[in-house]
């Protein structure tokens, strides 16, 4: 799901990234500073390599905004802000349901930043399918 949340703003004008190696992103979030944002998503907050890095995010200075299913665990405590998508029940948590409601709020979440960067996300999204239309003509290698 980050994967897609940071695909999904860039694609709209706001810059974002995804490290994938639970090592790498403790090293990346070491290097964000007063200005940066560092989104965790953890649907238990209880994920150790996702507080190690929401710490080192922290520690930098940056803001660490927690994507979650439950509002009190380690990494709500770390966090600047709190997003809590909570399950029906513990049970849809522990069977994945819950990311169901994750992926929607990365939606909402993804519209609303592009309604507030208005030109410059229209402009982003031009480039995005000028780049698509690019490779639709392309057949296979």
């Amino acid at each position: 799901m980050a994967t897609d949340l940071a695909m999904r703003l860039t694609s709209v004008g706001r810059p974002a990234e995804v490290v994938a190696d639970a090592l790498s992103q403790q090293i990346a979030a070491r290097q964000l500073g007063p200005e940066d944002v560092c989104v965790v998503l953890s649907g238990t907050g209880v994920n150790e390599s996702s507080l190690r890095t929401a710490s080192a995010a922290a520690h930098a200075g940056a803001k660490v905004i927690a994507l979650t299913s439950f509002q009190d665990s380690p990494l709500t405590r770390l966090a600047t802000r709190v997003l809590v998508i909570a399950p029906a029940s513990f049970r849809s948590e522990l069977e994945n349901y819950s990311r169901v409601a994750h992926a929607a709020f990365v939606e909402a979440l993804v519209h609303e930043v592009s309604d507030a960067l208005g030109e410059r996300s229209q402009a982003a999204r031009g480039l995005v399918l000028e780049i698509l239309s690019d490779h639709l003509g392309e057949g296979p290698s």
